[in-house]
């Protein structure tokens, strides 16, 4: 059966950016007229960029990055260097893009290459799970394509860069997975735990369900809120010998032994295609086999609209 995406994932999906979406025609300077990747930085960045940061000149920002001081500098090609800045949660990703008509002078680590770099991309990007490492990696790797490479260095106008597909077109927003916004795991029982503890614990914390996990913390069930009190409405009135067999209830005899759970490296929108067509407001998450975590309807929401 083909499952038709829902309304929630369509909206988790259009999170994704592309560099084009922020790299305009206005931010591309060609020629770059520089001699340092420090000059660079400065021609390139507006105030409103650099806003907060206690820079003096172009070196001193330089040295932060290299030190992986709110951002990274990396040294992406043997002509190409990627400069990210991280920027507040309020921040909008911003890009410009400089190529300068000879070699400039780069970076601690660059190789002993006397040409030395000639094009400098400069990001601000937020610091939230869509936009982490992986962002500035796939920058790095997209540079190093021999091709981009040459296109971009033969670039005579904005117009020229922006026309780069495979380099416009690449996605800065990860997919987000379930490992950023799930719950560390806080409480689980173990099948023989009295089900009147379980209760009692699920009471006193306020918790929907609780996981049943094994001696090495692999999902065997789980109790909830539901399950427990149709579990005590099935003893009532059968007796007093069932009332006794009802006190020695454990956490096994409750629990629902269907569970499905999700891995942590699970992209969310599939997580929630899950939660969607099975109508469950939590769902296990695990590691290996080993529970680390709880994915909850509520943070799938806030990741969907975009709730900090």
């Amino acid at each position: 059966m083909t499952v038709r995406p829902t309304d929630c994932c369509r909206a988790i999906d259009s999170r994704m950016m592309q560099l084009g979406e922020l790299l305009t025609e206005e931010h591309i300077q060609i020629p770059l007229d520089i001699g340092s990747i420090a000059e660079g930085l400065l021609r390139l960045l507006p105030p409103e960029v650099t806003a907060g940061w206690d820079v003096r000149d172009g070196e001193s920002l330089l040295r932060r990055l290299q030190g992986g001081e709110g951002g990274v500098a990396r040294r992406a090609s043997a002509r190409t260097v990627v400069l990210s800045l991280r920027g507040g949660e309020t921040d909008p990703p911003w890009a410009a893009l400089g190529v300068a008509s000879g070699p400039i002078s780069g970076l601690d680590q660059d190789s002993g290459d006397e040409e030395g770099p000639r094009a400098l991309l400069v990001l601000r990007l937020p610091p939230v799970p869509e936009f982490g490492t992986g962002a500035t990696e796939g920058l790095v790797r997209a540079l190093q394509d021999p091709v981009v490479q040459s296109d971009l260095l033969r670039a005579a106008s904005p117009a020229e860069v922006m026309a780069i597909g495979s380099l416009m077109e690449l996605d800065l927003a990860e997919p987000l997975r379930v490992e950023h916004v799930l719950t560390p795991l806080k409480y689980r029982v173990f099948p023989d735990t009295p089900l009147d503890e379980v209760v009692e614990l699920m009471a006193r914390r306020e918790l929907r369900s609780l996981p049943v996990v094994g001696e090495d913390m692999q999902v065997l069930g789980m109790v909830t809120a539901g399950e427990a009190l149709r579990y005590a409405l099935e003893q009532t009135g059968r007796g007093k010998a069932q009332d006794e067999r009802s006190s020695k209830a454990t956490a096994r005899d409750a629990m629902n032994r269907t569970v499905m759970c999700v891995s942590e490296d699970q992209e969310l929108v599939d997580a929630a295609q899950v939660m969607a067509n099975r109508d469950v407001g939590q769902l296990p998450v695990v590691r290996e086999g080993e529970i680390v975590g709880v994915l909850t309807r509520d943070a799938v929401l806030k990741a969907v609209f975009g709730v900090r």
